[in-house]
């Protein structure tokens, strides 16, 4: 039962709205019923709003006067004579931002800061702006800084002179278990020198098969593990995910990475149709567009990638996975990575060998293939493929006019490098009458189409211009062109 038809018929909720009071019953009852609450819950947030308003006016208050100050009281009264649900205080919390929202109570008093939250914002600032750090990282370090700041500067700034390394050694010795390790640098080691936990492929399918994609949580499961295991994402990166951020019609997802980089990935077919049974008969009716959202009430996204690991610890014990180091969403992005390379590995040692009529045949289609490469394509210096050259000189002329400088190099000029390999072999009188390295970017210079040998140098960059015309000059003009191409 929802809360619609739990406020249809409840007499609770009747003698709120005809006592005192009754707007303020009727705007947070409808706040409930928005954010998709259940019968339960529901009746627990009207009964605690009943004894805050009994016990607020009952003190000579005015419950439009209602504030964070006033429910903290009230909660700490109530706790001497009955136990505090874990969801009391934010259903008051929810309270008090309804009834703002309808302008029935005032807005919140600013806080006043305390010294060491200002230190603290300032440092939370800095990391920001100077180091680009994301928001969550700068979250974790204010709350360790907090920490450090209360246990070994109780005089808050005055005490910055007396600090000394065994102070800090200290604190990080005492707290080594808590979490404030993490600020200690690890032991050097080589990189990718030890093997990651995986799960072999008939693993991956046990727990993806495990899902009981009959409920709403089976649907959802099973959509969040497709996307760990067939697309390799990280958890944080599954819970942010949107709708906005799936493009079918292209069959890409955008993926929010760390360090706030995007990138766009093709979306599997099996992944894709995992999040369209989820979408259509799993998913909460819910304004937030993200697209894995909780199942309990209120139906918003994740806040963290800590769901998303607790989904993937979960499925793991229902599959009976155990005996791994690691027990996590990141398990299945190493198992992902394990088998690609498996499978490339598995396409190296498929290769016929030196010796085999399979290698010979092989062997004999990759000459033919080069023949009739030289035949259409004349070859620069008498090896290099003239069409691999010309197509990286045309992505490089792309590539600057993208960036808006005006070239007067057009792809026909780029073409008639051709010449360089069937022109005369006398020597160049005007290799040093031609432009600078910069001059390939001026409109000023203009060819002559079809190109000759010795506009064409002129027109070229410097290092790719021969001093003579012989074959050996035409390979210095060839690998100075792969040089500064990146071939």
């Amino acid at each position: 039962m929802n809360a619609n038809e739990y406020l249809q018929r409840s007499a609770l909720y009747r003698k709120l709205i005809h006592g005192p009071y009754g707007e303020f019953a009727r705007v947070y009852a409808g706040r409930l019923s928005d954010e998709g609450f259940g019968r339960q819950c529901t009746w627990r947030s009207l009964s605690i709003f009943r004894e805050l308003r009994d016990w607020h006016v009952g003190n000579g208050h005015d419950l439009q006067d209602l504030s964070e100050v006033h429910v903290e009281r009230f909660l700490e009264h109530r706790s001497k004579h009955w136990s505090i649900d874990s969801g009391d205080r934010s259903a008051l919390r929810r309270l008090l931002a309804a009834l703002r929202q309808e302008g029935l109570i005032p807005t919140a008093l600013p806080i006043e800061r305390t010294e060491y939250e200002q230190i603290v914002d300032v440092f939370a600032a800095y990391l920001t702006n100077e180091r680009g750090l994301a928001a969550s990282t700068v979250e974790s370090h204010k709350l360790l800084s907090r920490r450090f700041l209360q246990e070994v500067c109780p005089a808050g700034a005055d005490g910055f002179a007396a600090l000394t390394p065994e102070i800090v050694i200290g604190y990080v010795e005492r707290h080594a278990l808590d979490g404030s390790a993490d600020c200690v640098p690890s032991i050097r080691r080589w990189r990718l020198a030890g093997l990651p936990t995986f799960l072999p492929p008939q693993k991956v399918q046990v727990v993806l098969d495990a899902c009981d994609r009959t409920t709403a949580m089976g649907l959802r499961d099973y959509a969040v593990l497709m996307a760990l295991a067939k697309l390799g994402l990280r958890a944080s990166e599954v819970a942010a995910l949107s709708l906005d951020d799936i493009d079918w019609q292209s069959g890409s997802v955008l993926v929010h990475g760390k360090g706030r980089r995007q990138a766009m990935m093709p979306l599997r077919h099996d992944v894709g149709a995992a999040i369209v049974a989820y979408i259509r008969h799993g998913r909460p009716a819910s304004p937030c567009r993200r697209l894995f959202l909780r199942m309990l009430a209120p139906h918003v996204g994740f806040a963290s990638g800590c769901a998303i690991t607790m989904i993937a610890k979960e499925a793991l014990e229902r599959a009976g996975i155990h005996g791994y180091a690691h027990h996590g969403a990141h398990l299945f992005r190493h198992s992902l990575a394990t088998d690609l390379l498996r499978s490339v590995g598995q396409l190296c040692r498929d290769r016929p060998v030196a010796s085999s009529p399979e290698h010979r045949q092989h062997k004999d289609l990759c000459q033919a293939r080069h023949r009739e490469a030289a035949r259409t394509e004349p070859a620069l210096a008498g090896r290099c493929p003239m069409s691999r050259l010309r197509t990286a000189l045309e992505r490089y002329v792309g590539m600057r006019q993208g960036l808006g400088i005006q070239v007067s190099w057009p792809r026909s000029t780029v073409v008639g490098f051709r010449h360089l390999h069937g022109g005369s072999r006398r020597r160049d009188r005007h290799h040093g009458a031609g432009n600078e390295v910069g001059d390939v970017d001026r409109p000023t210079t203009e060819l002559v189409h079809p190109p000759n040998r010795c506009a064409l140098l002129r027109s070229a960059p410097r290092s790719f211009r021969p001093h003579n015309g012989s074959a050996t000059s035409r390979r210095c003009v060839a690998g100075a062109a792969c040089k500064a191409l990146h071939l």
